[in-house]
């Protein structure tokens, strides 16, 4: 009966020795499970920061981009408007030259 009593008692301490050292990795691995998640959480923000800091600079180089549309339009109307003026004028100048000449002859 000792012996049955020594077995069963090798046999409980090894079971508990192995749930012991299953509990242990089981916690290894909890812990491990928190960091990646804490690491993935933090990667995460660090992307989103990066995402939202492409985008503002993008909204600036885009509002930079209406204004120097804008001024090279305005530019444009002006240019065409200055050869609008000239062409008439010369166009003027012309006519007022070739009806005085038509009235000497």
């Amino acid at each position: 009966a000792r012996t049955w009593e020594r077995r069963l008692a090798e046999a409980v301490d090894l079971v508990q020795r192995r749930l012991d050292d299953l509990d242990g990795k089981a916690n290894v691995a909890k812990a491990s499970l928190v960091a990646a998640e804490e690491r993935l959480s933090e990667i995460a923000r660090v992307a989103d920061a990066e995402v939202k800091d492409a985008e503002g600079r993008l909204k600036r180089q885009l509002a930079d981009l209406q204004t120097i549309q804008a001024g090279r339009i305005a530019q444009t109307e002006f240019d065409v408007r200055a050869l609008l003026r000239t062409a008439l004028a010369e166009h003027s100048e012309r006519s007022r030259e070739e009806l005085v000449h038509a009235v000497r002859a």
